[in-house]
């Protein structure tokens, strides 16, 4: 009893002075990096990052005990993102370990490139390397010291027309590292020794005058799958005729192992286990302003290529998955707005079969086509929208992966990173990595004691 009143009384102290604290910084906030624990949904350390105002970027990535940031930054109130700075914390006590910086160019030719590299995420963490475009170099790196390890010359970010949208443009396996060379229309496959950064193949790839690609590519068992879809010109740019074409190289020879053609554009591909898993876009009848298909969700047979089973989003009842996808070696996971709804439902597809494996009702009135997941060994991490009364939230929420049942829900303050376009949520060692921004009082009782997180979670009725 004598205990339970000490820490009532501490904590009493804690919030006037907390409240002092408040008056005295108005309304600072901080963009900070949380490490909340994937079993309990408990805070494990925060990590300031800097103010709320100067600071972009998707998310962090983690692997083997290392957590990566890739931040734009501003150098003065009256700059633009004008820095693109790595920054690395060690996973288990949020120290940090490196920082590395890229400035813009002193000419002025491209003022914002640290929203542009930030954006597109022009980094990416395997358990031995971090793998990063700084300017027109790829550069290999150390991941708890980040030493250089290696570079190679890599033209890459074109501000008029960016080919590597959705990411680095680079597929790592254990020994080999594929990259895509990109000059004007013309593309190449490298492949690198990941030890030492020297080329040991490269392969031409044709690009015809009717194609484009959003450059989609990811590797596996030393096969790298690439995809392309095919446009129709239009007098201000083009469209989708709705096909595709994933085409699988092998990364020793360079050879072609099979060609895939795929109806639809392909929105997700991932290589994972003994399969390669996409989604597809709607395909549109531009003529008839009609859909002759809805989004697909496959799953092929790595080594062949062969098409083990296809669903569409009426097949299960879904009328948009956003950008959610996710997948391991066992199942397909995404968030699902029921049709004719705004609820949000999480699926999770057999990777082997199509099958629903469960789905589970998480916001009856909350959906976002922006918010990321991440799978850890025994939990799905996600996030939910939901509100009550004149109260809403955005919630870190974990679910069995085995049942879809909820373990927990952990409410941020500010949800400007997590409903973003591309968010990127990370797991590693138990933990879930996440961006949040939080008020200057709430970090100063976290940096007290841990358990002082006193935003409450709204009540949701599902």
């Amino acid at each position: 009893m004598l205990k339970h009143w000490r820490y009532k009384f501490v904590l009493g102290i804690a919030l006037i002075a907390g409240g002092a604290w408040t008056i005295y910084v108005g309304q600072q906030r901080s963009t900070t990096l949380l490490a909340i624990d994937t079993n309990t949904g408990k805070i494990q350390w925060v990590q300031p990052l800097g103010g709320a105002r100067n600071l972009y970027s998707r998310g962090a990535i983690a692997a083997n005990g290392t957590v990566v940031l890739g931040l734009g930054e501003s150098s003065s109130p009256e700059s633009r993102l004008d820095i693109y700075r790595l920054r690395a914390f060690d996973v288990r006590s949020g120290n940090p370990l490196w920082t590395t910086a890229l400035n813009s160019p002193a000419d002025g030719t491209s003022d914002a490139i640290g929203y542009w590299f930030a954006s597109t995420y022009a980094i990416d963490l395997q358990p031995n390397a971090v793998y990063a475009q700084m300017g027109d170099e790829l550069q290999s790196l150390d991941p708890r010291t980040g030493q250089k390890r290696w570079a190679i010359k890599r033209p890459w970010l074109d501000y008029k027309d960016r080919p590597l949208r959705f990411g680095l443009g680079i597929a790592a396996t254990e020994e080999l590292l594929a990259v895509l060379q990109l000059k004007q229309n013309q593309r190449s496959l490298l492949t690198i020794d990941a030890n030492t950064g020297k080329v040991i193949r490269q392969t031409a790839i044709p690009f015809k005058n009717l194609e484009e690609t959003n450059n989609r590519i990811t590797a596996r068992n030393r096969l790298a799958f690439l995809e392309t879809s095919g446009r129709i010109p239009v007098d201000n740019g083009s469209l989708s005729n709705g096909r595709s074409t994933i085409t699988a190289y092998n990364l020793d020879t360079g050879q072609v192992r099979f060609r895939v053609p795929i109806t639809g554009g392909i929105s997700n591909l991932q290589a994972f286990g003994q399969t390669i898993q996409l989604s597809t876009d709607p395909v549109i009848n531009y003529q008839r302003s009609a859909i002759d298909q809805s989004s697909q969700f496959m799953g092929l047979a790595l080594e062949t290529g062969r098409t083990l089973w296809k669903k569409s989003v009426e097949q299960i009842q879904c009328g948009d998955f956003g950008w959610s996808w996710r997948v391991d070696a066992e199942s397909v996971y995404f968030n699902c707005r029921q049709p004719k709804q705004y609820s949000s439902t999480i699926f999770s597809l057999s990777a082997k079969t199509g099958q629903i494996q469960w789905q589970t009702l998480v916001s009856p009135n909350g959906y976002s086509d922006k918010i990321p997941v991440a799978i850890a060994p025994r939990q799905l991490l996600t996030f939910r929208n939901v509100s009550q009364s004149n109260q809403s939230q955005t919630q870190v929420i974990a679910l069995d992966r085995q049942t879809g049942r909820l373990l927990w829900s952990v409410p941020l303050f500010d949800a400007q990173y997590m409903n973003a376009f591309r968010a990127i949520v990370t797991v590693d060692q138990e933990k879930v990595f996440i961006l949040d921004v939080l008020p200057q009082w709430q970090l100063w009782l976290l940096k007290l004691n841990r358990d002082w997180y006193l935003n409450r979670a709204i009540e949701v009725k599902s």
